[in-house]
């Protein structure tokens, strides 16, 4: 979409082409070919019968013929020839012209692919300078060897002619008149970058025409009402670096009076929902949103009703109540068969301390084996899988009681998630030290060699249950735990 608006903003400047520098127009038409296959053959023509100059068409007829090699690959010669030959150009060209894009030369201290045509900032760094060449040199052969590095390689190359193209547009576009951006489509492009997150847009946007994050869309939402709606945190990270127009932007309200905390209130678009697995850590990023924009807001902006007569809480309310019920038979689903578990293991450990392995003395009661290290590993793996068992218990037994408030979901439930299965986990794997170390007991004296298989086995169930769950112990965790989802800088912008 935000590719799309641009070929409007692109033919409005070709018109105004004695303030558009030509470098901008190839780098914008090089750019193309990564961006749109399908779309870069537009801009040329465009250009073409706009200023009426055929160095537009012949650059067209590269692009064709890009397109024709990369959509068809094995293509022969002949068929080549017949999608291209009306224009004068054959497979041959196809061939010695296309290469594969290359960083081009830099002499900076970075070695960064992104900013080529930089020079050195600091000269007297020679051992610095010197061991980045080589490190880039490294870099460069590693790409024919490692297909992933290659392909990250690329991206970041792309990434740079699109932060360039860029760049350079953001800087035509700030020499226009602010009552040709809706003609353009500037504002258009603007929100259609907030939609999908494209902070590099915004950022760009920003230092080349400060005004633009006045602008607002057909319903009178701001940028970071806009953002706060789609749920693009980078963007919305941006109101910090803003100072003293924080306050401002934070108190405005769109055309039926929803204010930022109202944005904040209505459910997520799915595409963000989905980034997150299960309906209990879906609730909780929402309830993250809601209280991180709820703190930046003016205490009588909380009470704001907007055009239905509501504050922005009850609105949370509506909004979420299905979100809310999923996210109980989440929890309560994982706490039930959690527990079973965690009853099962206590059973199991609190009976096995009474039967030892090799009985007892018939005289004193003392077990048989106390004298043996291993039998000393025994007591105290089945010790700490019964007291971790019994927690874990606890643990799913406080889910399953819990009165499951919205606030509940935001740092409590998710916390006895978290202790509960490391518990569990815990338990699981001290109930299998416990067994291998009860097999080794009784068949050492007779096989020596049973206690590598035993050793090996035991570890299988507690590694499956790792690979399963601990994925999922970590996201909580960092959900809960975790630096947060917003980017709150110790710097302002000085705009």
């Amino acid at each position: 979409m935000v590719i799309k608006t641009w070929f409007v903003i692109f033919t409005v400047l070709v018109r105004k082409k004695s303030s558009v520098q030509l470098q901008t127009i190839r780098m914008g038409l090089c750019f193309s070919q990564h961006v749109s296959l399908t779309n870069s053959m537009i801009l040329p023509w465009i250009c073409f019968n706009i200023t009426h100059d055929w160095l537009f068409i012949k650059i067209v007829t590269k692009t064709q013929l890009l397109i024709c090699w990369l959509k068809n690959p094995l293509l022969s010669p002949v068929e080549l020839n017949l999608l291209c030959g009306k224009n004068g150009y054959t497979s041959h060209y196809l061939v010695v012209g296309i290469r594969v894009p290359q960083p081009l030369a830099s002499s900076n201290n970075h070695g960064d692919i992104e900013r080529p045509n930089m020079g050195p900032t600091d000269r007297r760094n020679i051992v610095k300078r010197a061991s980045d060449k080589l490190l880039v040199v490294v870099w460069k052969g590693l790409r024919f060897f490692v297909p992933a590095i290659k392909h990250m390689y690329n991206l970041k190359l792309i990434h740079g002619q699109a932060h360039a193209v860029l760049c350079c547009l953001c800087e035509q576009i700030s020499t226009l008149h602010k009552s040709e951006f809706k003609e353009i489509g500037v504002y258009r492009a603007v929100f259609s970058a907030v939609k999908h997150g494209i902070v590099e847009f915004i950022i760009e946007m920003i230092r080349h025409y400060p005004d633009i994050i006045w602008s607002e869309d057909e319903l009178n939402r701001g940028i970071f009402l806009y953002a706060t709606l789609q749920r693009q945190e980078k963007i919305f990270s941006l109101i910090y670096k803003m100072g003293a127009k924080k306050n401002s932007m934070a108190t405005s309200w769109d055309k039926y009076q929803n204010n930022i905390l109202h944005q904040a209130a209505f459910l997520a678009p799915s595409s963000q929902l989905d980034r997150v697995s299960g309906a209990p850590l879906q609730m909780q990023r929402e309830l993250q949103w809601y209280k991180e924009v709820e703190s930046i807001v003016q205490p009588k902006y909380r009470e704001m009703l907007n055009s239905s007569h509501k504050t922005a809480q009850i609105l949370f309310t509506e909004q979420h109540r299905k979100l809310l019920e999923e996210g109980e038979k989440w929890m309560k689903a994982t706490a039930e068969s959690c527990t079973v578990v965690a009853a099962l293991i206590a059973t199991i450990m609190f009976s096995a301390i009474f039967t030892v392995p090799g009985g007892y003395d018939q005289y004193s009661g003392i077990p048989i084996y106390l004298n043996r290290n291993s039998f000393m590993i025994f007591i105290v793996s089945d010790a700490m899988s019964l007291f971790a068992s019994s927690s874990s218990l606890l643990m799913f037994f406080g889910i399953l009681t819990s009165r499951y408030r919205e606030e509940d979901f935001l740092k409590s439930l998710p916390t006895k998630l978290i202790v509960g299965l490391s518990c569990l986990f815990f338990s699981i794997a001290t109930m299998m030290i416990t067994f291998g170390v009860t097999l080794v007991m009784m068949l050492r004296d007779r096989f020596h060699w049973v206690s590598f298989p035993i050793i090996l086995l035991a570890s299988l169930p507690v590694t499956l249950f790792a690979l399963l769950q601990f994925p999922l112990l970590v996201e909580i965790f960092f959900s809960t735990y975790g630096p947060g989802i917003f980017d709150k800088p110790k710097k302002w912008w000085l705009f």
